[in-house]
């Protein structure tokens, strides 16, 4: 997130986030090319196109699909054997922000 805003953007875009309204944009984002887990891709391009003119809902996409690709790693971790997650512990920035937090519940 911070490859696309400062942290200042992050916290007042945050803001005019709505975390009960899921997002209609479908991202991938990833740093560079390549993917381990939970898709084994290392050719897997990043996806954060078509970029919306609102700031706002661009990041809202960006939750989204992080938060997808969460959900997703932590069903494959149980289908492979794993205990099923109860309850995830978040430290760093990302802790900070209440509305990713409840899109990442969801």
């Amino acid at each position: 997130l911070r490859q696309l805003f400062t942290d200042e953007q992050l916290e007042k875009l945050s803001e005019q986030i709505n975390p009960e309204v899921p997002s209609s944009l479908d991202y991938y984002p990833l740093p560079a090319v390549g993917e381990r887990f939970p898709v084994a891709d290392p050719n897997m391009m990043p996806r954060l196109h078509l970029r919306p003119n609102n700031d706002a809902e661009y990041l809202h996409g960006i939750f989204e699909s992080i938060a997808r690709i969460e959900a997703r790693g932590y069903g494959l971790l149980k289908e492979l054997g794993a205990t099923e997650v109860d309850e995830v512990f978040t430290a760093g920035g990302g802790a900070k922000n209440e509305r990713w937090t409840k899109i990442r519940e969801r």
